[in-house]
């Protein structure tokens, strides 16, 4: 998957990402998919991927920060905000 990421085929990376859960949950792969969606544009997914990260693993600082970032585009600068100073 991240060698589809890294040639820019966002789309195989997602579906490989997708298939390698069916083996068990983690927050590395939900943040790897974060980025991915993010990358293809589908905010919406990028945002419920990184929360899923957080969730899985609430010390995922790189994730609160790029969380807070998806906000800060998203113009909600209040959420922004928290999740800067998580």
């Amino acid at each position: 998957a991240k060698a589809f990421y890294s040639d820019k085929q966002f789309d195989k990376a997602l579906t490989i990402y997708k298939q390698s859960l069916e083996y068990g949950e983690n927050d590395d792969t939900y943040y790897s998919m974060a980025l991915t969606y993010k990358a293809l544009g589908d905010i919406d997914n990028a945002v419920k991927a990184y929360n899923k990260s957080i969730e899985l693993n609430p010390a995922k600082y790189n994730a609160y920060y790029n969380l807070s970032l998806l906000y800060k585009d998203k113009k909600n600068i209040i959420k922004a905000i928290n999740f800067q100073t998580k």
